[in-house]
C-alpha cells in the first residue's frame, strides 16, 4: 500500500464505523419505542332490546296468535304493535286470540299508556276466558293496569263477578306515561308465577306467586280497554306473545295475597 493511498484507506473505515453505529442505535431505538394496539371498539350497554330479556325470549317458541272481536277499534302493526284507535270513542274495546290450553303456559305483555290510568282508564290483559266476549259474563282470570290505587291487580271472575288475588304497589301514581311488561306463567296444577318491570327499572319485581283452581280451562285470551273520549287512542301494546314452555311447580309454598294487608 502506498502512502498517497492511505488517507483514502482511513476515511473509508471511518465511513464503514460511522455505518455500523448508526445500525446499533437505530436498532436500540426500535427496541425502546413501546408497540403501538388498535384500540377494540366498545362493547354496546346492554338493553331491553340486546339484555337478559331478549336471550329468554329468544329461545322461546311462541304460539301464533290470530286475533279477532272488535278489530275496527285497533292498529295491528307488521311489528306487532297493537294500538286502540276508536274513532267513534265508545269507550270499550276488546280482542281476543284462541288459547291452546292454559296449562304449562307462559305470556309475555306490554302495555304503554300515554296517560295516568284510572278506574275509568285502564287495560285488562284477559290470561284466560271462557268467552271471546270479554265485555259480557265469563270465566277467567286477568291481569288490570290501572285503577283506583294505580296499581297492577290480578283478578278471577266468574260469571260477571270479580274476585281480587293480588295487587302490585301503587307506582304509577302521578305517571303520565307509564310502561309495563309482564311475565306470567301458570302450570298445569293451577300456580300462577307473575312479575313485571316498569318504566323505571329494569329489575322484575313480584306481582304474585300463588295457586287458584276457581277456572281450570278457558278457550281464549285476549285484550279489553276500557276509556272515556279523550284516551281513545292513548294505549298500545307493543307485545302479546303465548307460549308453553312452563314446568309444574313441585312442592312450593305459595305467596297468598290478603286484601287489606299488601
Amino acid at each position: 500500500m502506498s502512502l498517497t493511498s492511505l488517507p483514502d484507506t482511513l476515511r473509508a473505515m471511518k465511513q464503514t464505523c460511522f455505518l455500523l453505529m448508526l445500525g446499533v442505535v437505530a436498532l436500540i431505538f426500535i427496541q425502546c419505542t413501546p408497540p403501538v394496539f388498535m384500540e377494540e371498539p366498545e362493547e354496546a350497554s346492554p338493553t331491553e332490546d340486546t339484555g337478559w330479556h331478549a336471550v329468554i325470549e329468544e329461545a322461546t317458541a311462541y304460539d301464533t296468535l290470530s286475533w279477532q272481536g272488535e278489530t275496527g277499534k285497533f292498529r295491528l302493526t307488521d311489528n306487532g304493535t297493537i294500538r286502540l284507535n276508536d274513532s267513534l270513542r265508545t269507550g270499550s274495546a276488546c280482542l281476543y286470540t284462541p288459547l291452546r290450553t292454559p296449562d304449562r303456559t307462559g305470556w309475555v305483555m306490554q302495555v304503554n299508556c300515554s296517560f295516568n290510568p284510572s278506574a275509568r282508564n285502564h287495560a285488562r290483559l284477559y290470561l284466560m276466558s271462557t268467552s271471546a266476549d270479554l265485555n259480557g259474563p265469563l270465566n277467567g282470570y286477568f291481569l288490570q293496569i290501572g285503577g283506583a290505587k294505580d296499581c297492577i291487580y290480578f283478578y278471577c271472575q266468574t260469571g260477571k263477578k270479580i274476585r281480587l288475588l293480588a295487587q302490585s304497589e301503587a307506582f304509577m301514581r302521578g305517571n303520565t306515561s307509564p310502561k309495563v311488561r309482564l311475565h306470567v306463567q301458570r302450570d298445569s296444577l293451577g300456580y300462577f308465577d307473575i312479575t313485571y318491570t316498569t318504566t323505571e327499572s329494569s329489575d322484575r319485581h313480584t306481582l304474585c306467586f300463588l295457586r287458584d283452581t276457581t277456572v281450570t280451562s278457558a278457550a281464549y285470551s285476549g285484550i279489553l280497554c276500557i276509556y272515556t273520549p279523550g284516551n281513545s287512542r292513548k294505549m298500545s301494546f307493543p307485545t302479546f306473545k303465548i307460549h308453553h314452555q312452563v314446568t309444574d311447580t313441585q312442592e312450593l309454598k305459595p305467596v297468598k295475597y290478603v286484601p287489606g294487608k299488601s
